[in-house]
């Protein structure tokens, strides 16, 4: 969780939160870790996948190996987090947050997750949720997609996000 201490860095700058990223043991301010992220990471896309707002990007995700796919935004640095788990009914329930502190004031985000394939396409909209640190997945009670085991042949499956500012994506 991170942790508040009193700056005068302006909006959400005095929340120290830790990388989310495996093996890496950094904690830092929220505009610091977005740096962080960028210099130390540098667009490993097997742990972070760069993006563009409003520009839709398709990745993989593979619930034998990895529950969680990171992004981060390339201008603004934004980290996007998507995290993918079974559900105890059957099929995968998939979440979007972005890495933010809770302070009012700072931009919220909305995005378009689908499941593709490859005759169809399961698609919803819906607000980016604020975290401040990632935490192993846990099925969901809100704002999530959830893919049915018959879009599903086996643990690896593809995915397509589009993130955009406040309530652009929201109502798809």
């Amino acid at each position: 969780m991170c942790r508040y201490e009193s700056s005068k860095r302006g909006l959400g700058g005095n929340v120290r939160c830790p990388c989310p990223l495996p093996d890496c043991s950094y904690t830092g301010g929220y505009k610091d870790l977005q740096t962080h992220a960028r210099a130390s990471h540098s667009w490993d896309v097997e742990n972070l996948t760069p993006f563009v707002f409003d520009s839709p990007q398709i990745f993989s995700m593979n619930l034998a190996r990895k529950k969680t796919a990171l992004f981060q935004e390339e201008k603004e640095g934004d980290l996007v987090v998507v995290q993918a788990v079974k559900g105890t009914h059957g099929g995968v329930c998939v979440t979007v947050s972005c890495i933010t502190p809770l302070t009012p004031g700072l931009r919220s985000l909305s995005c378009s997750v689908a499941k593709l394939n490859a005759y169809s396409t399961l698609r919803l909209g819906l607000m980016v949720k604020k975290i401040q640190s990632v935490r192993e997945p846990e099925e969901p009670t809100e704002d999530f997609l959830f893919i049915p085991d018959y879009m599903l042949s086996d643990d690896h499956f593809k995915m397509q996000i589009c993130i955009g500012n406040e309530f652009k994506y929201a109502h798809i």
